[in-house]
């Protein structure tokens, strides 16, 4: 249906960013950044699809350039919380957990309810043995995004890599009673 919005209105930006976000999550990366390329030339400062476009970065491997995009992201709007979710999720993935954390505390601030930042600060902790705080981030996680506790929306959610997958089954095996639901008496 996007599709055919924006077939016939070439200049609706907003769909056009839907479309990129659904293309990007069916994996068809290539043609979402195209799209997304069009958004951020049309409205450089819709941080959305700025966030989107450096998503794709970090998804490809291009942790340098995609950190160089979230710091100009961070430098133009350091109270926004795109770019912070960037850096947050680069970190992690260059192991740098503190900062990660760091990172996400400060995307949380002005947008409390991001579940890729819960369910990011829910592993990290849990990396880092903060066992008390690790089940509370993930509780909130599970209160954002109930099906947090499958592998597949985790991994969405902390744009997992290959080697990411053990230790995230490892995580939701013994951590997945913490939201279940309660039986009733």
């Amino acid at each position: 249906m996007l599709e055919k919005v924006v077939a016939l209105d070439p200049q609706d930006w907003q769909s056009q960013y839907q479309l990129a976000v659904l293309l990007n999550e069916a994996g068809e990366a290539g043609a979402a950044t195209d799209l997304l390329g069009k958004v951020t030339r049309l409205h450089p400062d819709f941080l959305p699809a700025q966030e989107q476009l450096v998503m794709g970065l970090v998804r490809r491997g291009d942790l340098k350039q995609a950190s160089a995009k979230a710091g100009a992201l961070i430098a133009e709007q350091p109270q926004a919380a795109e770019g912070h979710r960037l850096m947050a999720l680069i970190l992690r993935k260059q192991h740098d957990l503190e900062g990660a954390l760091a990172e996400a505390a400060m995307a949380l601030g002005p947008d409390p309810d991001s579940a890729s930042m819960l369910a990011l600060q829910a592993i990290s902790l849990w990396q880092l043995k903060r066992k008390r705080d690790t089940l509370a981030a993930f509780r909130q996680a599970a209160k954002v995004e109930p099906k947090v506790g499958t592998a597949e929306v985790f991994c969405r959610l902390v744009l997992c890599d290959a080697p990411d997958i053990g230790m995230v089954s490892d995580f939701l095996h013994r951590n997945r009673w913490v939201i279940a639901p309660t039986p009733e008496p």
